[in-house]
């Protein structure tokens, strides 16, 4: 876990001052927090920036480096932010997507917050940006809120203190980044249409497991990655993340024909999709979460019949429910500066820092 010292830092306004008492409390935690901001201002594009926090992490004496730094006042100054026209302090809006670790929490009037592994705590905002190639999946990822470690996917607002959620996934090995969108099917193209862009699946498996059912909303494991003009997700992952709801509430036993666990009839992809009150398999010890008509994720795969029709999904976990809620207000998107200084935090060694896009700018 981060030390007190580090908590309280990670609560201040990022000033010089307050690095320069972080780094007399614990230098070795300062120093691994101005790693993090290098790293998160070379991902921006920042290289001049990042080469001066590099200077500084040269300094023997880091304190006394902090306090003798030349340029750095820009990079860390205080909010009101001062007008950023100096030297390499970079004053670009950063667009780049981030993915941040921590848990999702539902506070007065049913607005969302998320709290880092560092103890920053960031209202979210919608951060759609927009876009209107797709079904924006918003209210869906409220069924996180309990479930435990969460990676949320977007952007600093211009505030500082905000971050416009584009996605969410509950934390597990292969989700540090993903895709989450909504399926789209032209002949034999199969597409995921995110808030980024309109990705091509190209694994024939995972076009079969989607094809069937266009507008499916799914969360897939890694990134989409950029080949010549258009945006491609090569992956099959052993499962990924469907959004369902329950077509009634009533946990059937497992049986001969179809299902070799318990399940509930449930229904994707909207009302006219082939997947209407056919079985969700699910894990014996979540079938109390069978008691609500909202909204859900399942995380598993899709089975088929010899006919090459869908037969059941076999989920191995299943979310609470969704569709309730609230983000706040859209806003522009926060500069470099401030979001390599403020998304970037003082951690313990075992908590896992900003994970930034190495596809989307």
């Amino acid at each position: 876990m981060p030390s007190a010292a580090s908590v309280s830092f990670n609560r201040t306004s990022r000033t010089l001052a307050d690095l320069a008492r972080f780094a007399e409390q614990s230098t070795d935690e300062a120093r691994n927090y101005l790693r993090t901001v290098q790293t998160s201002l070379s991902a921006l594009g920042s290289v001049e920036a990042a080469r001066g926090i590099e200077q500084l992490l040269s300094q023997p004496d880091l304190v006394a480096g902090i306090r003798n730094a030349n340029g750095l006042e820009q990079l860390f100054a205080p909010p009101p932010e001062r007008t950023e026209t100096i030297g390499w302090i970079a004053t670009e809006v950063a667009s780049k997507p981030a993915y941040v670790r921590g848990t999702l929490e539902r506070r007065e009037g049913d607005f969302l917050w998320l709290k880092t592994a560092g103890g920053r705590e960031f209202p979210l905002a919608s951060g759609s940006n927009g876009a209107e190639r797709y079904t924006p999946l918003r209210i869906e990822f409220m069924s996180f809120v309990g479930e435990g470690e969460v990676v949320v996917k977007g952007t600093l607002g211009n505030d500082g203190e905000t971050f416009k959620m584009e996605a969410a996934a509950p934390y597990r090995p292969g989700y540090e980044t993903f895709e989450a969108g909504r399926v789209a099917v032209n002949g034999d193209e199969v597409r995921i249409n995110t808030s980024r862009a309109s990705v091509v699946v190209t694994d024939e498996e995972l076009k079969r497991q989607l094809r069937r059912l266009p507008n499916l909303g799914v969360i897939v494991p890694g990134e989409a990655r950029q080949d010549g003009t258009r945006w491609v997700y090569d992956q099959n992952p052993r499962e990924f993340f469907v959004l369902t709801g329950f077509a009634e509430q009533n946990v059937y036993p497992p049986n001969d024909d179809f299902a070799w666990k318990s399940w509930v009839p449930a229904n994707m992809a909207y009302s006219n999709s082939e997947f209407k009150s056919k079985a969700l398999l699910i894990p014996e010890e979540q079938r109390d979460r069978v008691n609500h008509s909202a909204r859900l994720w399942a995380l598993g795969r899709f089975h088929f019949n010899t006919d090459g029709t869908l037969r059941v999904f076999d989920a191995s976990y299943i979310t609470r429910q969704s569709d309730w809620g609230n983000l706040r207000p859209w806003l522009p998107d926060g500069t470099v500066r401030q979001s390599a200084i403020r998304l970037a935090e003082a951690l313990g060694p075992k908590e896992p820092p900003v994970v930034w896009s190495t596809s989307f700018s």
